[in-house]
């Protein structure tokens, strides 16, 4: 994403400490995130083992339950370690290909039910990968319903100027921007959610997805960014719109008259 690379005429000594530092901080974030599911399997493993066949079978469903969202969860954290780590080496294959950014967070959004209001009238045509944008709105908006605590959230795309702008706010205490955007350097965890709809999703989710679709936005040419006060707590992207073959800028076309 663009603030992981150097700007131009930075230090490289300063750029590399940078680097190492986001390393640093990535890491332990993976450490904890490891630790967490580890130590739930261990205690389900526990308890099992301690009553054994005395264990009822409400018990035993429940420990198996447990069992099985823990080791999904490691295994989907293992998975975005792996894809961040060939995205930031240029190894992780990113399609680009045309599709209307307004119909792909209303996608996003559908999960969600009524507890997300998507504002996405389109077309908004840009070029990228559909599917891991889409995966990064849908995080984003994970984030956002954790932090809001009931409070409202709304996901919102739109053109501005040559940019195509995603955004989610939530109207939930400020967090502060840095805050906020610490989520797409991978050294914070994006937040749960356990609202209709969205028990089967988190269970394929690590806590990554706002690292990696940052990582994803900056290789297309995009940006992220994040804002926290008055109008609440807002992430957000940007990509360039789709051009015309020889042409300007396509933007989403005006509404129709009532």
């Amino acid at each position: 994403m663009p603030d992981a690379d150097r700007s131009e005429g930075e230090d490289p000594v300063a750029a590399l400490r940078r680097e190492l530092e986001r390393a640093d901080e990535l890491l332990a974030f993976a450490a904890h995130e490891l630790k967490t599911p580890a130590t739930s399997l261990e205690g389900y493993a526990y308890l099992l083992a301690r009553r054994g066949d005395d264990a009822d079978p409400e018990t035993r469903r429940r420990c198996v339950q447990g069992i099985g969202r823990n080791v999904a969860r490691l295994g989907a954290l293992v998975t975005e370690l792996l894809e961040l780590a060939r995205v930031r080496r240029g190894r992780l294959e990113v399609r680009r290909e045309r599709f209307d950014l307004a119909e792909a967070v209303r996608s996003a959004a559908e999960i969600f039910a009524a507890q997300v209001e998507a504002v996405a009238p389109g077309p908004l045509l840009v070029t990228g990968d559909r599917r891991r944008i889409e995966d990064l709105a849908r995080e984003m908006l994970f984030d956002a319903l954790n932090r809001a605590a009931g409070a409202a959230v709304r996901i919102e795309a739109r053109a501005e100027g040559p940019e195509a702008i995603v955004e989610v706010c939530d109207r939930g205490p400020p967090v502060g921007a840095d805050h906020l955007a610490r989520g797409f350097g991978g050294s914070r965890r994006a937040g749960g959610f356990a609202g209709p709809g969205a028990g089967a999703a988190e269970v394929a989710r690590g806590g990554l997805g706002l690292a990696l679709g940052a990582e994803v936005i900056g290789r297309l040419g995009g940006r992220t960014f994040a804002r926290s006060g008055a109008e609440g707590n807002v992430l957000g992207f940007a990509l360039p719109l789709a051009e015309r073959d020889g042409g300007p800028p396509i933007r989403a076309a005006p509404s129709a008259p009532e």
